[in-house]
């Protein structure tokens, strides 16, 4: 039979026509739509369709493919004797025998790439999630940024994690940001004889200049210890420090910001200064007490609460970095810290001495080491 063509609507009617005159086994050769008819060329002559000038390959698996593409590439690398040629591949280290099959040179090499491929995956730091999946977190680098980590820690420690398994990169991460954290001596820090506490508004100040007075006390320091409260004429009236002070017992004494180099050189007692001054003032009245007391041994520490922001961090220790601080976590039995505030810590630079998480005076300073920072941020992430 010669080609028909068939017309209609849509290729449901043109096909329900074809199959009326031409039956169920006839061939389609071209569809083509028209304006708004669709146009069908068929036939019922398989010699018309072209299906007798040509025989049908049977579909290999990919198994098949696989086996003759190895056999083929086995093959161009064979030279003389086999059993030769084999042994010097052995050597080479190209191919390796398992259960008595020989696995070809180049599959060595694919694997060689994936792990590559794998270690350059690892290296990898996303800059713009705008169109991250949630389910494409497989390498190291992705999931440590979904646990809310920032791409400069993840990119100045993945020296860390490059080459490892998710659960011992991320444990080689957290060991190195607790490592690149945590300050190399807090205790020692808290021997100085002037120690100025400074930070933010509700950071817990107070309460940490408290402890810290204590755990002097504690030491059984050589020196009487006062805890004094640092303010300028913007600082409002406030007795907290007093309060404290009294669960304790160590006297306590207030100096102007103006004033305090003066009133600190005529006295040998060692001090924990509450400072209640806005950054500004707190630096330039600290400057001045180093120069008043050359020899005089000085500690910074910066009161970070638990629930800082990134934001918050990244201000107070902007504001206060020239002097060097040491920080302290604060307020963790009311919110822990997590991936965010340790990695803006670690990005400004500044050092993790103390951590506090009680609302008790005696014995509630924690000094930071690298092992139990490590097991809190992988508590809390």
């Amino acid at each position: 039979m010669t080609i028909l063509t068939f017309t209609g609507e849509d290729s449901a009617t043109a096909m329900e026509k074809m199959a009326d005159q031409l039956g169920e086994n006839c061939f389609i050769l071209s569809t083509t739509k028209r304006g708004n008819q669709i146009e069908i060329s068929a036939t019922d002559n398989p010699a018309e369709a072209g299906w007798g000038k040509r025989k049908a390959k049977p579909r290999k698996q990919f198994a098949d493919i696989f086996t003759e593409t190895s056999t083929k590439i086995a093959g161009k690398n064979q030279s003389g004797n086999d059993s030769n040629n084999q042994a010097s591949l052995l050597e080479a280290g190209g191919d390796r025998a398992i259960s008595g099959y020989q696995i070809p040179a180049y599959i060595s090499d694919l694997q060689a790439h994936m792990v590559e491929m794998k270690s350059m995956l690892n290296g990898m730091v996303l800059t713009d999630d705008a169109a991250l999946r949630n389910d494409i977190g497989m390498s190291t680098p992705v999931q440590l940024r979904q646990l809310g980590f920032s791409d400069v820690v993840i990119q100045e420690l993945k020296h860390s994690f490059v080459d490892a398994d998710y659960e011992t990169g991320r444990r080689n991460f957290l060991a190195s940001l607790a490592d690149k954290l945590v300050h190399e001596d807090p205790k020692a820090a808290l021997q100085a004889d002037v120690i100025f506490v400074v930070g933010g508004h509700g950071a817990g100040k107070s309460s940490l200049a408290c402890k810290i007075a204590a755990h002097m006390l504690e030491g059984g320091t050589k020196k009487p210890v006062t805890l004094a409260e640092m303010v300028d004429t913007q600082t409002n009236p406030d007795d907290t420090l007093l309060q404290l002070a009294r669960l304790i017992n160590v006297p306590v004494c207030k100096f102007r910001s103006d004033e305090i180099a003066e009133q600190m050189t005529a006295v040998g007692e060692r001090y924990v200064v509450d400072v209640s001054c806005v950054p500004e003032i707190a630096n330039d009245a600290i400057a001045q007490v180093r120069d008043a007391l050359p020899g005089a041994r000085m500690t910074i520490v910066l009161a970070l609460a638990g629930a800082s922001s990134a934001r918050l961090i990244r201000q107070q220790t902007g504001a206060f970095g020239k002097l060097e601080p040491m920080v302290c976590l604060t307020k963790l039995d009311e919110c822990a810290a997590g991936p965010v505030e340790f990695s803006q810590i670690a990005q400004s630079g500044e050092k993790l001495g103390l951590l506090t998480g009680s609302r008790a005076m005696i014995d509630s300073l924690s000094f930071a080491d690298v092992r139990p920072v490590t097991d809190y941020i992988a508590e809390n992430c």
